[in-house]
């Protein structure tokens, strides 16, 4: 955990880059499990930081950073019907697998399930995709209750 805060100080200082948790502890010579969603909520809030300093490198970052422990909810994706739910891992693979059905590919499988069977719009899902974007994190739900 000690590590996670170092990580996420560094992201926030002046002239940081964006580095990806592998980058980090090969530059600083670190050993942070690697977490592909903690990793992409954490690219995006500095994105958005350096954003909200008009791109200035010399300020620091003032926007939320997710944390390890608040946002589990963060590696998985919801999908709620009238009767039951459905939860998705969010790792690389599913991930691209929705983006790609999203974006209109066809006979697309997560968790051994088509993604047109788990989501009543597209629209719906590419909302949620929209929103882990730009940082937002967890819970990730697609409703598709009636």
């Amino acid at each position: 955990m000690e590590h996670v805060q170092e990580y996420i100080t560094y992201l926030r200082s002046p002239f940081s880059e964006c580095l990806s948790i592998a980058e980090y502890n090969a530059r600083f010579n670190k050993m942070l499990d690697s977490n592909a969603s903690f990793e992409r909520l954490c690219k995006a809030a500095w994105k958005k930081g350096r954003e909200a300093n008009n791109h200035d490198p010399s300020e620091f970052l003032a926007v939320k950073f997710p944390s390890l422990t608040g946002d589990a909810a963060s590696d998985v994706v919801t999908f709620q019907f009238d009767n039951f739910s459905k939860e998705i891992p969010l790792n690389e693979e599913n991930l691209n697998h929705l983006r790609a059905f999203a974006d209109g590919k066809q006979d697309v499988k997560v968790c051994g399930m088509l993604v047109e069977d788990l989501v009543r719009s597209r629209w719906d899902l590419q909302q949620m995709l929209c929103a882990m974007d730009e940082g937002h994190s967890g819970p990730h739900v697609v409703d598709n209750r009636v």
